[in-house]
Protein backbone atom coordinates (compact mmCIF):
# COMPACT_ATOMS: atom_id res chain seq x y z
CA UNK A 1 0.00 0.00 0.00
CA UNK A 2 1.07 3.21 -0.68
CA UNK A 3 0.26 6.84 0.90
CA UNK A 4 1.79 9.64 -1.03
CA UNK A 5 3.94 10.58 -3.88
CA UNK A 6 6.34 13.75 -4.23
CA UNK A 7 4.72 16.01 -6.64
CA UNK A 8 6.89 16.15 -9.56
CA UNK A 9 6.93 19.57 -11.44
CA UNK A 10 6.57 19.26 -15.48
CA UNK A 11 6.31 22.75 -16.92
CA UNK A 12 5.23 20.74 -20.30
CA UNK A 13 1.70 18.38 -20.78
CA UNK A 14 -1.37 17.97 -20.95
CA UNK A 15 -3.62 20.16 -19.04
CA UNK A 16 -6.33 21.80 -17.05
CA UNK A 17 -8.97 21.86 -14.57
CA UNK A 18 -11.44 24.42 -13.68
CA UNK A 19 -12.34 24.52 -10.07
CA UNK A 20 -12.82 28.51 -9.26
CA UNK A 21 -15.84 29.82 -10.09
CA UNK A 22 -15.76 33.88 -10.57
CA UNK A 23 -14.32 36.01 -7.94
CA UNK A 24 -17.44 37.80 -6.37
CA UNK A 25 -16.93 41.47 -4.78
CA UNK A 26 -17.90 42.17 -1.71
CA UNK A 27 -18.02 46.15 0.36
CA UNK A 28 -15.35 46.52 2.97
CA UNK A 29 -16.41 49.21 5.30
CA UNK A 30 -13.36 50.84 7.05
CA UNK A 31 -13.21 53.55 9.93
CA UNK A 32 -10.80 56.47 10.43
CA UNK A 33 -10.39 59.02 13.06
CA UNK A 34 -11.44 59.09 16.42
CA UNK A 35 -14.44 57.75 17.77
CA UNK A 36 -15.97 61.66 18.27
CA UNK A 37 -14.91 62.31 14.94
CA UNK A 38 -14.58 59.75 12.91
CA UNK A 39 -15.48 59.15 8.86
CA UNK A 40 -16.17 55.80 7.08
CA UNK A 41 -15.63 54.70 3.42
CA UNK A 42 -16.27 51.86 1.61
CA UNK A 43 -13.69 49.53 -0.18
CA UNK A 44 -14.43 46.99 -2.65
CA UNK A 45 -12.69 43.69 -2.17
CA UNK A 46 -12.40 40.18 -3.57
CA UNK A 47 -13.07 37.28 -2.89
CA UNK A 48 -12.86 34.10 -4.77
CA UNK A 49 -15.34 31.17 -3.93
CA UNK A 50 -13.68 27.71 -4.46
CA UNK A 51 -15.82 24.67 -5.72
CA UNK A 52 -15.15 21.57 -3.16
CA UNK A 53 -13.96 19.11 -4.70
CA UNK A 54 -16.34 16.27 -6.11
CA UNK A 55 -16.63 13.08 -3.80
CA UNK A 56 -15.12 10.10 -5.71
CA UNK A 57 -17.10 6.74 -6.33
CA UNK A 58 -16.23 4.05 -4.50
CA UNK A 59 -13.12 2.01 -5.41
CA UNK A 60 -14.36 -0.91 -7.04
CA UNK A 61 -13.27 -4.62 -6.25
CA UNK A 62 -10.71 -6.22 -8.26
CA UNK A 63 -10.48 -10.00 -8.59
CA UNK A 64 -7.30 -9.86 -8.98
CA UNK A 65 -4.39 -11.48 -6.77
CA UNK A 66 -1.62 -8.69 -6.62
CA UNK A 67 1.06 -7.90 -7.14
CA UNK A 68 2.22 -10.20 -9.51
CA UNK A 69 5.96 -11.24 -10.41
CA UNK A 70 7.11 -11.66 -13.81
CA UNK A 71 6.19 -15.56 -14.90
CA UNK A 72 2.32 -14.52 -13.59
CA UNK A 73 2.38 -11.15 -14.99
CA UNK A 74 3.04 -12.81 -18.52
CA UNK A 75 0.59 -15.85 -18.22
CA UNK A 76 -2.23 -13.29 -17.07
CA UNK A 77 -1.58 -10.54 -19.90
CA UNK A 78 -1.25 -13.29 -22.24
CA UNK A 79 -4.67 -14.70 -20.62
CA UNK A 80 -6.62 -11.40 -21.39
CA UNK A 81 -4.97 -10.78 -24.42
CA UNK A 82 -6.09 -13.80 -26.26
CA UNK A 83 -9.21 -14.34 -24.31
CA UNK A 84 -11.79 -11.63 -25.85
CA UNK A 85 -14.55 -12.95 -27.26
CA UNK A 86 -17.31 -10.93 -28.96
CA UNK A 87 -19.80 -13.45 -28.40
CA UNK A 88 -19.19 -13.71 -24.60
CA UNK A 89 -20.03 -10.62 -22.49
CA UNK A 90 -18.17 -12.05 -19.86
CA UNK A 91 -14.51 -12.42 -21.59
CA UNK A 92 -11.68 -10.32 -20.88
CA UNK A 93 -11.55 -7.34 -23.13
CA UNK A 94 -7.97 -7.29 -23.36
CA UNK A 95 -5.30 -5.12 -22.01
CA UNK A 96 -5.28 -1.82 -21.42
CA UNK A 97 -1.64 -0.01 -21.70
CA UNK A 98 -0.47 3.60 -22.04
CA UNK A 99 2.27 4.14 -23.94
CA UNK A 100 5.02 6.63 -22.28
CA UNK A 101 5.27 10.01 -24.44
CA UNK A 102 8.96 10.45 -22.51
CA UNK A 103 10.68 7.58 -21.97
CA UNK A 104 14.90 7.98 -21.96
CA UNK A 105 17.19 6.31 -19.41
CA UNK A 106 16.19 9.42 -17.28
CA UNK A 107 12.32 9.60 -17.18
CA UNK A 108 9.98 9.46 -14.75
CA UNK A 109 6.58 7.77 -14.41
CA UNK A 110 4.92 11.38 -13.29
CA UNK A 111 7.38 12.82 -16.36
CA UNK A 112 4.02 11.31 -18.19
CA UNK A 113 1.67 12.72 -15.36
CA UNK A 114 -0.25 15.74 -16.10
CA UNK A 115 -2.80 17.67 -14.20
CA UNK A 116 -2.56 20.84 -13.00
CA UNK A 117 -4.36 20.74 -9.86
CA UNK A 118 -2.56 17.92 -8.67
CA UNK A 119 1.07 17.78 -10.50
CA UNK A 120 1.57 21.56 -10.23
CA UNK A 121 1.83 21.08 -14.51
CA UNK A 122 1.16 23.80 -16.78
CA UNK A 123 -1.14 24.21 -19.98
CA UNK A 124 0.71 23.13 -23.16
CA UNK A 125 -0.63 24.37 -26.73
CA UNK A 126 -4.03 24.19 -25.06
CA UNK A 127 -4.26 20.89 -24.63
CA UNK A 128 -6.92 19.01 -22.35
CA UNK A 129 -6.00 18.76 -19.08
CA UNK A 130 -6.13 15.48 -16.32
CA UNK A 131 -6.04 13.06 -19.47
CA UNK A 132 -4.37 10.19 -19.60
CA UNK A 133 -4.59 8.39 -23.22
CA UNK A 134 -4.02 4.56 -23.48
CA UNK A 135 -5.53 1.97 -25.88
CA UNK A 136 -6.78 -1.23 -25.67
CA UNK A 137 -4.76 -4.17 -27.03
CA UNK A 138 -5.78 -7.66 -27.79
CA UNK A 139 -5.82 -10.37 -30.54
CA UNK A 140 -8.57 -8.84 -32.41
CA UNK A 141 -7.73 -5.11 -32.29
CA UNK A 142 -4.47 -3.20 -32.58
CA UNK A 143 -2.41 -6.28 -34.44
CA UNK A 144 -0.93 -6.90 -37.85
CA UNK A 145 -1.26 -10.66 -39.18
CA UNK A 146 -1.16 -12.40 -36.02
CA UNK A 147 1.40 -10.13 -34.91
CA UNK A 148 1.05 -7.29 -31.68
CA UNK A 149 1.01 -3.60 -33.34
CA UNK A 150 2.73 -1.16 -31.17
CA UNK A 151 0.88 2.19 -30.68
CA UNK A 152 2.35 4.97 -32.06
CA UNK A 153 5.89 3.20 -32.25
CA UNK A 154 6.18 4.03 -28.83
CA UNK A 155 8.81 1.67 -26.68
CA UNK A 156 7.67 1.61 -23.06
CA UNK A 157 4.49 1.46 -21.28
CA UNK A 158 2.11 0.67 -18.18
CA UNK A 159 -0.58 -1.63 -17.60
CA UNK A 160 -3.71 -0.77 -15.95
CA UNK A 161 -5.59 -2.41 -13.53
CA UNK A 162 -8.73 -3.46 -16.01
CA UNK A 163 -11.33 -3.22 -13.32
CA UNK A 164 -10.58 0.19 -12.43
CA UNK A 165 -10.52 1.07 -16.15
CA UNK A 166 -13.83 -0.20 -17.00
CA UNK A 167 -15.50 0.60 -13.78
CA UNK A 168 -13.94 3.65 -12.12
CA UNK A 169 -11.30 6.20 -13.89
CA UNK A 170 -12.14 5.08 -17.28
CA UNK A 171 -14.01 8.60 -18.99
CA UNK A 172 -14.80 7.28 -22.51
CA UNK A 173 -13.52 5.20 -25.62
CA UNK A 174 -12.73 5.79 -28.72
CA UNK A 175 -13.31 3.06 -31.67
CA UNK A 176 -10.12 4.63 -33.55
CA UNK A 177 -7.88 6.98 -32.25
CA UNK A 178 -9.88 9.93 -30.78
CA UNK A 179 -7.19 12.48 -31.49
CA UNK A 180 -8.55 13.92 -28.24
CA UNK A 181 -5.92 16.10 -26.94
CA UNK A 182 -7.52 19.23 -28.03
CA UNK A 183 -11.26 17.76 -27.04
CA UNK A 184 -13.45 19.65 -24.30
CA UNK A 185 -14.33 17.06 -21.22
CA UNK A 186 -10.88 16.61 -20.78
CA UNK A 187 -10.97 14.35 -23.86
CA UNK A 188 -14.49 12.84 -23.98
CA UNK A 189 -16.12 16.09 -25.99
CA UNK A 190 -16.13 18.28 -28.65
CA UNK A 191 -12.74 19.83 -30.42
CA UNK A 192 -12.34 23.45 -28.54
CA UNK A 193 -13.39 26.41 -30.62
CA UNK A 194 -10.22 28.86 -32.07
CA UNK A 195 -6.20 28.26 -31.81
CA UNK A 196 -5.01 25.14 -29.79
CA UNK A 197 -3.16 27.28 -27.69
CA UNK A 198 -2.77 28.11 -24.65
CA UNK A 199 -3.55 31.96 -24.68
CA UNK A 200 -7.60 30.62 -26.00
CA UNK A 201 -9.87 31.51 -23.56
CA UNK A 202 -11.75 28.31 -24.71
CA UNK A 203 -8.84 25.58 -25.40
CA UNK A 204 -9.10 22.31 -23.96
CA UNK A 205 -7.07 23.26 -21.27
CA UNK A 206 -9.96 25.51 -19.68
CA UNK A 207 -12.37 22.91 -20.39
CA UNK A 208 -15.64 25.50 -20.57
CA UNK A 209 -18.50 24.73 -22.97
CA UNK A 210 -21.27 27.30 -24.32
CA UNK A 211 -22.52 25.67 -27.27
CA UNK A 212 -26.01 26.09 -26.35
CA UNK A 213 -25.66 30.03 -26.10
CA UNK A 214 -24.79 30.53 -21.88
CA UNK A 215 -22.19 31.81 -20.73
CA UNK A 216 -18.63 29.94 -20.79
CA UNK A 217 -18.94 27.64 -17.80
CA UNK A 218 -17.20 24.04 -17.02
CA UNK A 219 -18.58 21.11 -19.55
CA UNK A 220 -21.23 19.06 -18.35
CA UNK A 221 -23.17 16.16 -19.00
CA UNK A 222 -26.28 18.01 -20.96
CA UNK A 223 -23.62 20.09 -22.57
CA UNK A 224 -24.10 19.74 -26.52
CA UNK A 225 -20.11 19.51 -26.90
CA UNK A 226 -20.42 16.49 -23.93
CA UNK A 227 -24.01 14.96 -24.91
CA UNK A 228 -24.08 15.60 -28.52
CA UNK A 229 -20.66 13.46 -29.23
CA UNK A 230 -22.08 10.44 -27.46
CA UNK A 231 -21.47 7.37 -30.18
CA UNK A 232 -25.06 6.27 -31.34
CA UNK A 233 -25.59 2.53 -29.95
CA UNK A 234 -26.19 -0.42 -32.23
CA UNK A 235 -29.18 -2.92 -31.06
CA UNK A 236 -26.70 -5.88 -32.55
CA UNK A 237 -24.24 -5.32 -29.41
CA UNK A 238 -26.57 -3.34 -27.36
CA UNK A 239 -30.18 -3.40 -25.67
CA UNK A 240 -29.58 -0.01 -24.74
CA UNK A 241 -30.60 3.46 -26.53
CA UNK A 242 -28.11 5.39 -26.19
CA UNK A 243 -26.18 8.35 -28.40
CA UNK A 244 -26.99 10.38 -31.65
CA UNK A 245 -23.96 10.01 -33.72
CA UNK A 246 -23.11 7.45 -36.27
CA UNK A 247 -19.67 5.60 -35.49
CA UNK A 248 -17.08 6.50 -37.79
CA UNK A 249 -16.57 3.53 -39.98
CA UNK A 250 -12.66 4.31 -40.27
CA UNK A 251 -10.26 6.24 -38.93
CA UNK A 252 -10.85 9.21 -41.39
CA UNK A 253 -14.41 9.53 -40.62
CA UNK A 254 -15.75 12.19 -37.57
CA UNK A 255 -15.06 10.92 -34.11
CA UNK A 256 -17.72 9.94 -31.54
CA UNK A 257 -16.81 8.24 -28.27
CA UNK A 258 -18.69 5.72 -25.98
CA UNK A 259 -19.58 6.65 -22.40
CA UNK A 260 -17.29 4.80 -19.59
CA UNK A 261 -18.45 5.74 -15.88
CA UNK A 262 -15.73 8.92 -15.27
CA UNK A 263 -17.48 10.78 -17.98
CA UNK A 264 -17.53 13.79 -16.67
CA UNK A 265 -15.81 14.47 -13.35
CA UNK A 266 -18.13 14.54 -9.92
CA UNK A 267 -20.82 13.14 -11.92
CA UNK A 268 -20.16 9.05 -12.08
CA UNK A 269 -22.36 6.62 -13.39
CA UNK A 270 -21.98 3.20 -13.57
CA UNK A 271 -22.48 3.56 -17.35
CA UNK A 272 -19.51 1.52 -19.49
CA UNK A 273 -19.97 0.73 -23.03
CA UNK A 274 -16.69 0.12 -23.68
CA UNK A 275 -17.05 -3.69 -24.52
CA UNK A 276 -20.03 -1.96 -27.14
CA UNK A 277 -17.24 0.40 -28.32
CA UNK A 278 -15.10 -2.77 -29.01
CA UNK A 279 -17.52 -4.85 -30.63
CA UNK A 280 -18.38 -1.97 -33.02
CA UNK A 281 -15.35 -1.76 -33.82
CA UNK A 282 -14.30 -5.36 -34.88
CA UNK A 283 -17.40 -4.60 -37.02
CA UNK A 284 -16.32 -2.42 -38.70
CA UNK A 285 -12.50 -3.26 -39.74
CA UNK A 286 -13.60 -7.55 -40.39
CA UNK A 287 -10.82 -8.58 -42.15
CA UNK A 288 -9.14 -5.95 -43.57
CA UNK A 289 -5.49 -6.18 -42.05
CA UNK A 290 -4.68 -2.07 -42.24
CA UNK A 291 -8.08 -1.13 -39.98
CA UNK A 292 -6.41 -4.36 -37.34
CA UNK A 293 -3.96 -2.65 -37.15
CA UNK A 294 -5.01 1.41 -36.50
CA UNK A 295 -4.91 2.79 -32.57
CA UNK A 296 -8.00 2.70 -30.67
CA UNK A 297 -8.28 5.01 -27.60
CA UNK A 298 -9.20 4.62 -23.90
CA UNK A 299 -8.90 8.13 -22.20
CA UNK A 300 -8.05 8.41 -17.89
CA UNK A 301 -9.73 10.79 -15.76
CA UNK A 302 -6.05 11.80 -14.09
CA UNK A 303 -7.79 12.63 -11.22
CA UNK A 304 -9.14 9.84 -10.19
CA UNK A 305 -5.97 7.79 -11.29
CA UNK A 306 -3.61 10.38 -9.61
CA UNK A 307 -5.15 10.14 -5.74
CA UNK A 308 -5.50 5.49 -6.51
CA UNK A 309 -1.97 5.93 -7.47
CA UNK A 310 -1.04 7.32 -4.08
CA UNK A 311 -3.22 5.14 -2.48
CA UNK A 312 -2.72 1.50 -3.72
CA UNK A 313 -0.29 1.75 -6.81
CA UNK A 314 0.40 -2.06 -6.97
CA UNK A 315 -3.32 -2.66 -7.56
CA UNK A 316 -3.39 0.47 -9.96
CA UNK A 317 -0.45 0.06 -12.55
CA UNK A 318 -0.14 -4.23 -12.83
CA UNK A 319 2.76 -4.44 -15.02
CA UNK A 320 5.20 -2.03 -16.86
CA UNK A 321 5.74 -3.36 -20.82
CA UNK A 322 8.78 -2.53 -23.09
CA UNK A 323 9.41 -3.09 -26.79
CA UNK A 324 12.48 -2.88 -28.22
CA UNK A 325 13.39 -1.93 -31.70
CA UNK A 326 16.49 -2.19 -33.85
CA UNK A 327 16.03 1.62 -33.15
CA UNK A 328 16.05 1.37 -29.64
CA UNK A 329 16.89 -1.73 -28.41
CA UNK A 330 17.41 -0.70 -24.57
CA UNK A 331 13.74 -0.26 -24.43
CA UNK A 332 13.40 -2.76 -21.37
CA UNK A 333 16.14 -1.32 -19.67
CA UNK A 334 14.20 2.05 -20.05
CA UNK A 335 11.42 0.41 -18.45
CA UNK A 336 13.25 -0.80 -16.15
CA UNK A 337 14.88 2.47 -14.65
CA UNK A 338 11.14 3.76 -15.12
CA UNK A 339 9.44 0.71 -12.91
CA UNK A 340 12.40 1.29 -10.18
CA UNK A 341 11.52 5.13 -9.51
CA UNK A 342 7.93 4.44 -9.66
CA UNK A 343 8.73 2.00 -6.60
CA UNK A 344 10.78 4.25 -5.17
CA UNK A 345 8.61 7.56 -5.41
CA UNK A 346 5.45 5.32 -4.39
CA UNK A 347 7.00 3.41 -1.64
CA UNK A 348 5.69 -0.18 -3.48
CA UNK A 349 7.22 -2.98 -4.33
CA UNK A 350 6.30 -6.19 -6.76
CA UNK A 351 5.60 -4.85 -10.08
CA UNK A 352 7.10 -6.40 -12.79
CA UNK A 353 8.74 -5.39 -16.34
CA UNK A 354 7.36 -7.54 -19.11
CA UNK A 355 8.30 -7.80 -22.52
CA UNK A 356 6.12 -7.29 -25.62
CA UNK A 357 7.24 -9.59 -28.08
CA UNK A 358 5.62 -7.71 -31.77
CA UNK A 359 8.20 -10.53 -33.64
CA UNK A 360 5.72 -13.63 -32.35
CA UNK A 361 2.84 -15.09 -34.26
CA UNK A 362 0.99 -14.60 -30.97
CA UNK A 363 -2.21 -17.09 -32.43
CA UNK A 364 1.01 -19.36 -32.06
CA UNK A 365 2.73 -18.59 -28.96
CA UNK A 366 -0.09 -17.86 -26.93
CA UNK A 367 0.51 -14.08 -26.55
CA UNK A 368 3.00 -11.52 -27.40
CA UNK A 369 4.02 -11.17 -23.24
CA UNK A 370 7.17 -12.87 -22.88
CA UNK A 371 10.10 -12.44 -19.76
CA UNK A 372 12.55 -8.98 -20.36
CA UNK A 373 15.83 -11.45 -20.58
CA UNK A 374 18.04 -10.18 -17.68
CA UNK A 375 21.01 -9.95 -20.45
CA UNK A 376 18.76 -7.12 -21.99
CA UNK A 377 18.89 -5.20 -19.01
CA UNK A 378 21.96 -2.74 -18.61
CA UNK A 379 22.92 -2.11 -15.24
Amino acid sequence: MAFAAPMSIVLHGCGGDTTSSAPTTAPVVTTTGSASNSSTSTVAATTTTVAPTPEPPAVPASNLSLPWDSATAVQNLNAMYMGFNETDDESPLGVTISMAGQANLDSTFNDNLFCSPLMNTECYKGQADCRMSAALFNHRVVSSNDHFAPAMSRPVGYVFNPVLTEKYFGKCSYIWDGASSNDLNNGCGAGAPGLAECSNPLSAFNDLCNADGTPPHTCTRTDPEVNGRLCKSNPQFSSETYGSVDPPEQQADATCFYEMPALVYGDYTETNHFRDSLKQRIAFQGNDTSKQSEWNEVVIDNRLLIPQLRANATNTILAFVCIPTEALPNACEIATNMRDEFLTAYHVTGIPVVKIDNTLNFTESGGPFVPVETRSIIA
